[in-house]
């Protein structure tokens, strides 16, 4: 039975000058160019955890459940977590981080860190929840994930800001600038 997937590639286009264009002549369209961050975890700058919030990985069920809720209602999906979701969020590989507010329990934002391999790992899904946003709790979030790549053995954290705020809270934290990274697929080949 065929699959039916299309072919994707993510990778830093002035590492690999020549690839675009093979690409492109191959049928390839580009998606989307967007800017990468890089940090050495170990020199990342310790961030605050504002006042009324705690940063923690996720153990329990509704640590889970607020992570997932946190991830999603930041990036404006449902924030609806089910019983499937929480059977695939439990074990597995990588970093996960939940803020939460002290007094009510409510999630407040997330951030996970993909499984380690070769010493690196790519920060993804960083969001926080519109009602607790411009609080300084995105970089919490990010420098406590830095502090668990150490941890993990990371050398090398990378990340895609979503926008030009995103990037100015990892670039406190410590994250720089490589330039960008391309999204690029074959849709005719699916």
């Amino acid at each position: 039975m065929p699959r039916h997937r299309v072919p994707r590639l993510e990778y830093i286009p002035a590492l690999a000058p020549l690839v675009e264009p093979a690409l492109v002549a191959a049928g390839f369209e580009v998606e989307a160019r967007v800017p990468m961050m890089v940090c050495d975890p170990s020199t990342a700058v310790p961030q605050p955890v504002p006042a009324g919030i705690e940063v923690l990985v996720p153990r329990t069920d509704d640590e889970l459940a607020g992570y997932m809720r946190a991830q999603r209602e930041a990036f404006g999906q449902d924030g609806l977590v089910s019983a499937a979701d929480l059977d695939g969020m439990r074990g597995r590989d990588g970093l996960f981080v939940l803020a939460r507010d002290t007094a009510t329990g409510e999630p407040a934002g997330a951030g996970a860190g993909t499984s380690v391999i070769g010493g690196s790992t790519e920060l993804a899904g960083l969001g926080v929840r519109e009602p607790y946003r411009r609080r300084g709790i995105a970089a919490a979030i990010t420098w406590e994930l830095s502090r668990l790549a150490v941890a993990a053995g990371v050398t090398t954290a990378f990340l895609t800001p979503g926008d030009g705020v995103a990037e100015r809270v990892y670039a406190r934290v410590g994250y720089r600038s490589l330039g960008e990274m391309l999204h690029i697929s074959h849709p005719g080949a699916a």
